[in-house]
């Protein structure tokens, strides 16, 4: 009876010798769990960081854009009424040596 008895406790010995390196196991693979769950963690917040920074840099991106075709629009503007005061510059300028000509001609033949 007593190498019964011994022998069971042998066996329970090596099952808690067992289930104590089992927990130790389990102990180290929920710390790295949990250390990739941190790691993890911070990853994703910078992501969503650089992901609002993208976001503000398309909204930048697309007010420029914006501006630039009002830009555009008030430069073709402004091009279009310089070539209309040219125009109108030209013309006055024709007239005025039309009219000096005409002087001209008008004072020699009054001579």
């Amino acid at each position: 009876m007593t190498s019964e008895k011994e022998e069971i406790r042998k066996k329970a010995e090596v099952e808690i010798d067992q289930l104590s390196k089992d927990l130790k196991i389990s102990e180290f693979q929920l710390t790295e769990l949990k250390s990739s769950v941190i790691a993890l963690t911070a990853e994703l917040a910078r992501k969503n960081d650089v992901e609002s920074q993208l976001d503000i840099q398309r909204n930048r991106s697309t007010q420029l854009d914006d501006q630039k075709l009002i830009l555009q629009n008030e430069q073709l503007t402004a091009s279009d009424y310089i070539l209309d005061i040219e125009n109108k510059l030209y013309k006055a300028n024709k007239t005025s040596l039309e009219l000096i000509r005409l002087l001209k001609e008008a004072e020699s033949e009054n001579e």
